[in-house]
């Protein structure tokens, strides 16, 4: 459970309500254009054939470029079609020679074929440009953020947690003797350790906490809304579940992790070199070791079990 150290903060805009509010405006957008296509055949069917000639439906076919999804674009380029050959059969009368009417009529049902062709290739190209900045932002071998996000959104939540005066804080954590480790196992053996690693470390924080792949050897947690010392004792807990566990590695390996809470007077590179320096102290104490700046207790190792077996449903409810 993600959810086993920390309780849930909740977010100011969850993803699933966001998710829905998407839905929904596409959905308006979608019977807009219904209610266009209507409009336009109306038009059409009051209007002499010669006059009117479905060209306008090409328009509501490009409207679709802001509904997502390729279905919406087929079926308004099918109804388009629909309602172009409908209304040459259901206009009252002729304003202009037959064969003029007739190739008026192929032309816009060309039209219409040639938007939607138009606005499939741009929603395509749409989608593999939001699959490639996914993929720039990503490590391939864990699936983690990797340290350009780690930046990027370092620096968004800085400035948001100094306006709204609150914690933050931030770990990095590194294999010890991780490159001595590479030499002598191979990387293929050294890039499933640390996919491992992450994917625990995935488990054993909240989901409003983020799990970034900054080095090599190096992984990083953004703490959302937590003050160093909470922050210290989720990342000792990590630590001392991770170092030597058999289940990621049978080759004895520990964790060493730097921490460090943003100050209202820091920048991101203050507080990017003060937890590098929390780290170079830990491996400095030997490594296995979870250090921070400016220094904190430590948590009680022996009480570790209880609150990685305890579920949230076993703890107990206050009341006033």
């Amino acid at each position: 459970m993600r959810t086993l150290i920390f309780s849930k903060i909740p977010s100011s805009e969850p993803s699933s309500e966001f998710a829905t509010k998407e839905y929904i405006a596409h959905t308006y957008l979608f019977l807009i254009s219904i209610i266009a296509l209507i409009g336009v055949f109306i038009f059409d069917f009051y209007s002499p054939l010669g006059v009117a000639a479905g060209t306008p439906y090409a328009l509501i076919v490009c409207g679709t470029l802001w509904i997502r999804g390729s279905q919406s674009t087929y079926i308004i380029a099918a109804l388009g079609l629909t309602l172009t050959l409908l209304g040459f059969y259901v206009s009252p009368y002729a304003a202009a020679p037959i064969d003029v009417v007739i190739i008026n009529r192929i032309l816009a049902a060309l039209l219409i074929v040639f938007a939607m062709v138009i606005v499939l290739k741009a929603k395509k190209a749409h989608y593999h440009l939001s699959i490639l900045k996914t993929q720039s932002i990503l490590d391939p071998d864990t699936q983690c953020k990797n340290k350009r996000a780690f930046e990027q959104e370092l620096g968004f939540e800085l400035q948001r947690n100094k306006r709204y005066k609150r914690h933050l804080s931030i770990g990095i954590f590194e294999i010890d003797e991780f490159n001595f480790f590479t030499l002598s196992h191979g990387k293929e053996e050294a890039n499933k350790v640390i996919k491992n690693i992450a994917q625990e470390i995935k488990m054993l924080i909240r989901t409003t906490d983020t799990v970034y792949r900054i080095d090599n050897d190096r992984l990083a947690i953004l703490f959302s809304e937590t003050d160093l010392v909470k922050a210290k004792e989720v990342s000792e807990v990590i630590c001392k579940k991770l170092s030597n566990n058999k289940a990621i590695t049978s080759h004895q390996m520990t964790l060493s992790a730097g921490l460090s809470e943003l100050k209202p007077s820091d920048s991101l590179e203050k507080l990017l070199i003060r937890t590098e320096k929390a780290l170079r102290l830990a491996q400095k104490e030997s490594g296995d070791l979870v250090s921070t700046l400016p220094q904190t207790l430590s948590m009680n190792r022996s009480a570790v079990p209880a609150i990685l077996c305890r579920s949230r449903s076993e703890m107990p409810s206050t009341t006033n």
